[in-house]
């Protein structure tokens, strides 16, 4: 080998990506040059800290690593002995001088504050995630007099969301080195778009009704109804109307029609693309005053998001300074540069790094050695929501001309690990290429199915299995696909009495009990109803049963968790309350702690030392762990619901922006094909975690997939199998040492009851529960009995629920809530009757919650909404109950009826 200054490394999982890197720098140290003049970066503060031990260890240890010590020696053309005579010098000069051995954002940090005055920043700002400017944005546009500009602007986007307009100013900045100049507002008028679409339309109407043979469907295709109706028809899914057999047969006779239709496409494209224009352009002049605020901000409270940092650092390299000042500054000029995990860079990072890595091809050829090189694995890049660019890993070695070469033996995984993945994703990954297995040992793989309702239950049966085989909890780890899925498998775990360690970037604000409490106290201080749902929907109880009385505003927030801890017999398993606890006792209003929790980041608390490793699939790379086991999917991935849509141009920047609109890809071809690209990436990304979730393991590999649904077998084409033996190990004689955290029930002197059976039947309460109160809020916002106002309502049940049911479970209540509209019985029994929903009545001193009302001169019909049949007698109780008390108040006749809502049907119980 002859050390090569320009090289990359496709380093597959488990191919010793670490050891090249370390090996590339300490090369450069033996080839004379200074620390100081390395820069290497990478991903984590963790993978940093690992890199410079691993460097130090290498050169306090080189006798002993021959491996390592036969290499260096080919690649820097030296031999063993002159390396060890040197080896004292190169480590004193390696911990004596600073290095640059450091994460991708603090080195971009490091910039923007060495140089911080040149741009009006103070060189001691903070960071971090995420600063709010909406209050600051507004005032600017109110004081401009853009707001109505704003108002119109949401109203244009039609998304139904809080705020989206910030939401996508906030994205532009994000991206605002890369945007393309400002699209000008259309040139046509939009309303003469669409008359000469409605007269085309028109046209093919009238010369279908007169065409004998032309049957109601192909004349009702044509006929007269809004454009937002007519262009989503399934009419235009084809490229013509010849493709259609309602027309092709007398389409040689009539060939105005054929005509007619290909005008009213493209006058459909055009009508899009002026909607487009229209919209983007407003976008893009308010984005400017976005940007100014963000700007202004960061100036005023020195407090800068990471977001702000990258802007402020491009500004400067690319705007503000030379490459000569920006060297001067930081003390250093690199003259090599090594990048780690570079399939995860972002363009805008590049971007940074780029004026860094022209100097040192400037000066290729020269008197003086220079190197750049960068190491990663496209297979393994996981953070496109994050601006990662996977496409950047070949992209930059194009255009700088480096070799790219495959490290393509696997020195972690076992060999039946490494052969089940190369079989897996040889005919499902595009280049995908074979790794070589250098273990001797065969290793174990199984792949077993569950019901997604036991999945948790089957992995831990796995996990038991091998801790019998004397594998220790502390070999093993579960992968998980969400942070939720995570704490869910713990909670099952501590009751199963399996110890585990959850790694997840949980929050306390994210765990539901804890969650569950707050809410109960948000509902006490601002009154909306909808926040005590979570919290008496777990304890069993409607607000009815609970006095809440004891209530005041100028209690202080840990007073009232306080007292809902001591009203609820349910929290006494969850430790993270004493976190909650404490955090809450840090504020004297109820206000403010209810604004801070909901932004807090405070870890969650671990329930032993030593255990089972949980973490998500993501958080999981880089890792390695003797046996791995891999949950399944418990939700459906979400819909690509972006609406402004990027395409790039050939030098990775923003060529221009779609914005999307339902069925637009049936009248726009380009449009079409960004959205086909955006899949293909989806698949590829979905493949990616697969492919980081599968190549963790090195002796053992357990995938519990769904019976329904899996993602293994959609994705890779994964069937039940098992192949291989579990190594039978020596029990490990550590003892697992469980964390004794004060419990809940004896702090608070609640009397200790038997639990178990009351759980099981509590939880599956809950979830029937949850069910039942997202379908009875479903029926609430809606607007009328119609299936427009469905839709609406199925998006704010989205968002108040989506995160604790799946897809299936929402689409489930949309589908009973369409039966109730559908129902011919029910539209007459609501025509011409005031309705009023959700209907609190006050009586003898309690308070009801009516789900229906419908009231005529002489009658009332009170509705109850029910989910289910299993209880009638108790339902029908109930709805007498209130039948009595709303004759009573109102004294007019009441009728009772109990409409139950199912998977299939609609049906009235008559009370």
């Amino acid at each position: 080998m002859e050390f090569q200054p320009f090289l990359v490394y496709s380093a597959s999982a488990g191919s010793g990506k670490t050891f090249a890197l370390s090996l590339r720098y300490i090369s450069l140290l033996f080839l004379g040059e200074s620390p100081s003049n390395i820069l290497a970066t990478t991903f984590t503060r963790k993978a940093a800290s690992q890199m410079q031990t691993r460097i130090r260890d290498y050169l306090l240890n080189l006798e002993k690593e021959r491996d390592f010590l036969e290499l260096l020696s080919r690649e820097i053309g030296k031999s063993i002995d002159e390396i060890l005579q040197s080896k004292q010098k190169v480590l004193s000069q390696f911990l004596s001088s600073p290095n640059h051995i450091v994460t991708i954002d603090s080195f971009i940090s490091s910039i923007l504050r060495t140089n911080a005055l040149e741009i009006g920043l103070e060189p001691s700002f903070s960071s971090i995630d995420k600063v709010d400017i909406q209050e600051e944005f507004l005032n600017i546009i109110y004081s401009e007099g853009f707001l109505d500009n704003f108002v119109e602007l949401t109203i244009l986007m039609d998304i139904q969301k809080e705020h989206p307009s910030i939401e996508i100013m906030d994205k532009l900045f994000n991206l605002d080195p890369l945007l393309p100049s400002s699209p000008k507002a259309g040139q046509k008028d939009i309303k003469e778009i669409e008359l000469e679409i409605d007269r085309l339309r028109e046209r093919n109407f009238q010369i279908l009704k007169e065409t004998k043979g032309a049957s109601n469907s192909a004349i009702k295709n044509f006929a007269p109804e809004t454009l937002e109706k007519f262009y989503k028809k399934n009419l235009f899914s084809k490229e013509s109307l010849y493709e259609h057999g309602y027309y092709k047969r007398f389409l040689h006779q009539i060939p105005e029609l054929e005509e007619n239709f290909q005008k009213i496409k493209a006058l459909i494209k055009e009508w899009f693309q002026e909607k487009e224009n229209h919209i983007l352009s407003k976008m893009f002049e308010l984005y400017s005053y976005y940007k100014n605020s963000k700007i202004a901000k960061a100036k005023s409270t020195n407090i800068l998001s990471f977001s702000d940092v990258s802007y402020f650092v491009y500004r400067l390299l690319h705007k503000s300074i030379n490459k000569d000042f920006l060297y001067f500054k930081l003390d250093s000029k690199f003259r090599h540069i090594l990048l780690d995990e570079f399939q995860d860079t972002s363009t805008l990072q590049f971007l940074i790094f780029k004026p860094l890595i022209d100097e040192i091809f400037s000066g290729a050829g020269g008197q003086e050695f220079r190197s750049f090189f960068y190491v990663g694995d496209p297979k393994q890049s996981l953070y496109r929501f994050r601006g990662g660019q996977e496409e950047l890993f070949e992209w930059v070695a194009n255009y700088y001309q480096i070799p790219i070469k495959n490290l393509d033996t696997n020195y972690r995984s076992h060999r039946l690990i490494v052969e089940s993945v190369n079989r897996w994703f040889e005919e499902t990954m595009p280049n995908y290429t074979p790794q070589k297995p250098y273990a001797k040992s065969d290793g174990y793989v199984k792949i077993l199915e569950s019901e997604q309702e036991n999945l948790i239950s089957q992995a831990i049966k796995e996990a038991k299995n091998l801790i019998k085989k004397g594998v220790a909890p502390s070999s093993i780890a579960f992968l998980v696909f969400t942070n939720n899925e995570g704490v869910t498998l713990q909670n099952l775990s501590s009751k199963e009495s399996l110890p585990t360690i959850l790694q997840t970037s949980s929050k306390l604000n994210r765990l539901s009990k804890v969650l569950a409490l707050v809410q109960g106290c948000e509902y006490l201080y601002r009154g909306y109803k909808i926040d005590i749902f979570n919290l008496l929907l777990r304890v069993g109880k409607s607000p009815r049963d609970v006095d809440f009385e004891w209530f005041s505003p100028k209690l202080r927030p840990v007073e009232v968790i306080d007292r809902l801890i001591r009203e609820f017999d349910y929290f006494g398993d969850e430790v993270n309350i004493l976190n909650l606890l404490e955090f809450a006792s840090g504020f004297d209003e109820i206000g403010e702690f209810l604004d801070e929790f909901e932004n807090s980041r405070l870890p969650i608390a671990t329930k032993s030392k030593y255990g089972s490793t949980i973490m998500t699939i993501h958080s999981s790379k880089g890792l390695e762990f003797d046996y791995v086991i891999i949950l399944d999917r418990t939700k459906n991935e979400g819909n690509d619901t972006e609406k402004l849509l990027a395409e790039y141009d050939e030098n990775l920047y923003i060529k221009r922006f779609f914005y999307r609109f339902k069925d637009r890809k049936n009248f726009d071809d380009e449009y079409a094909k960004l959205l086909e690209d955006r899949d293909s990436l989806r698949q590829k990304d979905r493949l990616n975690t697969l492919y980081v979730a599968l190549t963790r393991a090195k002796k053992g590999l357990i995938v519990v997939k769904n019976s329904k649904k899996s993602i293994f077998e959609q994705e890779l084409g994964i069937n039940v199998f098992e192949i291989g033996e579990i190594e039978e190990e020596q029990k490990s004689q550590k003892d697992i040492q469980e964390i004794h955290y004060p419990k809940i029930k004896e702090r608070y002197g609640m009397q200790e009851q038997n639990v178990q059976e009351e759980e099981i039947e509590r939880e599956y309460d809950y979830y029937a529960t949850l069910f039942g109160s997202a379908l009875h809020y479903t029926l609430e916002v809606l607007g009328k009995f119609d299936s427009q106002a469905l839709e609406l309502a199925v998006e704010s049940t989205k968002n108040r629920f989506g995160a604790i049911l799946s897809t299936e479970e929402i689409e489930e209540i949309e589908t009973r809530v369409l039966h109730l509209i559908n129902h011919q019985e029910f539209q007459k029994m609501i025509k011409n009757r005031k309705i009023k929903k959700e209907q609190p009545l006050s009586f003898e001193g309690k308070l009801y919650q009516i789900d229906l009302l419908l009231e005529s001169d002489d009658e009332i019909i009170v509705v109850d909404y029910k989910s289910s049949p299993k209880e009638f007698y108790k339902h029908k109780k109930q709805v007498a109950n209130y039948c009595k008390i709303v004759s009573k108040l109102t004294q007019k006749k009441a009728r009772g009826l109990i409409c139950y809502l199912l998977s299939d049907e609609v049906f009235f119980k008559d009370i």
